[in-house]
């Protein structure tokens, strides 16, 4: 995990939004398939799959970057610390901030779209 940190952090400075979704991915994955759960990794994975778009526009802000470099850092010290009540609640809060910060998801269709009615 130490060297998808650093990874990611060179794919970041790059610009290699590809690179830094791959890795991202990688990392997460890192701890998902550390729980010994191959079905419910491969169903997160379909999930996952499902999400990159959304992943792309999430990381096409450098605030988001930097805040998700922080909170991956945060990950890392619980899993290295085997404190597993914080490591769930940093998944969480990592889990549900980016809905909020890509308006992309949370702003309406505007009037006389299709999908609108």
């Amino acid at each position: 995990m130490r060297s998808l940190l650093a990874d990611m952090d060179s794919a970041a400075d790059d610009g290699d939004m590809v690179g830094l979704i791959r890795l991202d991915r990688a990392f997460h994955f890192t701890i998902f398939n550390a729980a010994g759960m191959p079905h419910l990794s491969r169903v997160i994975a379909l999930t996952w799959d499902q999400s990159d778009v959304y992943r792309a526009i999430f990381f096409a802000d450098a605030a988001n970057v930097a805040r998700n470099r922080e909170e991956h850092q945060a990950i890392f010290a619980a899993v290295e610390a085997r404190d597993a009540v914080r490591l769930i609640d940093l998944l969480d809060h990592h889990r549900r901030g980016p809905a909020a910060r890509v308006p992309q998801l949370a702003d309406p269709p505007p009037d006389g779209d299709a999908r609108s009615g």
